[in-house]
C-alpha cells in the first residue's frame, strides 16, 4: 500500500513542479538624449556564434522585449533614422536569465555641403564662362 502511494506522489510531481526556463530574455528601453522615447527604432538581436537574427520594433513607449533566446553570445543593434547606429556586444546569455539592455541613441548632425564653383574665362571674342563643379566640400 505504501508503495502505491509513493508511485502515486511521484507520478504527479511533474504537474505539480513548476516548468524550467531554459530560454532568456533581453528587454529595455530606447530614448534619444533628451529622455523621450524612440517609437519605432529597429533592433536586431544576432547570436554570434549561430549567426540566428531575430528582428523586433520598439512600442509606443520605446520598450522592446526579445524573449525565447537560447544561451550564446550576441549583439545587440539599434537603427533609427536620424540617430547613429547603437550597438551593444558580447551580451552573454546563460540559461533563464532576464538581461535589461537601454540605449540612448545619438541624433546625427546634418551635414552643410557647400558647392564651389570655379568660373574659367576664355579669351579671344567674347568672354565666355563656363562653369565647372567641384566635388562639395563637407564642413
Amino acid at each position: 500500500m505504501r508503495s502505491m502511494v509513493l508511485i502515486g506522489a511521484v507520478s504527479l510531481l511533474p504537474l505539480v513542479m513548476p516548468a524550467q526556463l531554459t530560454t532568456s530574455v533581453v528587454r529595455g528601453h530606447i530614448s534619444d538624449s533628451s529622455g523621450a522615447a524612440v517609437v519605432g527604432a529597429e533592433l536586431k538581436i544576432v547570436n554570434t556564434q549561430t549567426n540566428v537574427e531575430r528582428s523586433i520594433t520598439t512600442n509606443n513607449d520605446g520598450d522592446y522585449e526579445a524573449p525565447d533566446l537560447q544561451r550564446g553570445t550576441y549583439r545587440l543593434t539599434v537603427t533609427q533614422p536620424g540617430f547613429k547606429v547603437f550597438v551593444a556586444d558580447n551580451i552573454v546569455l546563460e540559461s533563464s536569465q532576464i538581461r535589461r539592455i537601454d540605449a540612448t541613441l545619438e541624433v546625427v548632425r546634418a551635414v552643410r555641403q557647400r558647392q564651389r564653383v570655379e568660373r574659367e574665362f576664355v579669351l579671344g571674342g567674347p568672354a565666355l564662362a563656363r562653369e565647372r563643379a567641384r566635388p562639395p566640400k563637407v564642413e
